[in-house]
């Protein structure tokens, strides 16, 4: 007569079947720690000064991302070695890192002149020309400093269109308020 896995004792079967499991659970978990990376590293720039502020990305993945601290350092876990790092900063080029088999990836970013030509800096923060509504003018540094200005109200005054520099009260030295 043939056994089947029904003609096992009790006791024989349970513990085949714990067998099995744990060899399953072995595998998913071996599995999803291989998956997982920490990669870390510094993001700076050409002359190797860190950028702080700087936004590492894994590419592929929703919500994935980090900013690097004061010393241009970072932490990231990936979800393998296929995983793609995306580094980048305003006026900079974005660079794409495969991380392969690496946890230490230090990166130089190199300046990226079109970009900067694209930001303009508000009163709250930064935007991009194109989203921006309403008027933008601007003024060379040589433009401001004919006529030997005493201070940057005073060199800004009456050179840019629909720009209005005022004095506060009549008295010398007093605050300016620039509209």
């Amino acid at each position: 007569m043939k056994r089947n896995l029904f003609s096992f004792p009790r006791s024989q079967m349970v513990g085949k079947m714990l067998r099995a499991m744990s060899f399953v659970v072995a595998v998913f978990w071996a599995t999803t720690a291989m998956a997982d990376i920490v990669v870390k590293g510094v993001v700076a720039d050409d002359s190797g000064l860190p950028i702080p502020g700087a936004n590492v990305t894994e590419l592929n993945s929703k919500g994935n991302g980090t900013i690097t601290n004061v010393d241009g350092q970072y932490s990231i876990v990936v979800k393998g070695p296929k995983s793609v790092l995306r580094f980048s900063f305003i006026g900079y080029a974005k660079e794409d890192v495969t991380v392969g088999n690496k946890t230490q990836i230090d990166v130089q970013l190199s300046e990226d002149s079109k970009s900067l030509d694209e930001v303009v800096v508000i009163g709250y923060g930064t935007m991009r020309k194109k989203d921006l509504s309403g008027a933008v003018a601007s003024i060379k540094s040589e433009d401001l400093m004919i006529g030997n200005p005493t201070s940057f109200s005073q060199a800004l005054q009456g050179k840019l269109a629909g720009v209005q520099v005022n004095s506060n009260d009549g008295a010398p030295g007093s605050g300016m308020s620039i509209t």
